[in-house]
């Protein structure tokens, strides 16, 4: 997992669509996303990229996902998984020149 990941828990969602995913408020906010963002989530070697949305309905601690994106991922209800924001590779570029000038 990268250094900036936040790391939460899994749980199958009924309600949404699939490509999204409902975060708890606690772990939204650790990840510095708002409303929409595109979220990477990590699973070992598998990562998936979806819309990001906080629901205060998600206990603390874990995320939300469509059964078809859990599949995607290769997981099961209660796997550890890493999320982080999704930057487009310009923008990682020019911060990380701007952090070396």
């Amino acid at each position: 997992m990268n250094g900036s990941a936040t790391s939460v828990r899994v749980k199958r969602s009924a309600i949404g669509k699939s490509g999204r995913v409902r975060i708890c408020k606690s772990a939204f906010e650790e990840a510095s996303l708002s409303s929409g963002d595109l979220v990477i989530i990590e699973y070992g070697s598998k990562t998936i990229l979806v819309e990001g949305y906080t629901d205060v309905l998600v206990e603390d601690g874990y995320v939300r996902l469509r059964w078809n994106d859990l599949k995607r991922l290769g997981v099961l209800e209660e796997d550890e998984v890493a999320l982080q924001p999704y930057q487009p590779l310009g923008k990682a570029i020019k911060r990380g020149i701007k952090q070396h000038f």
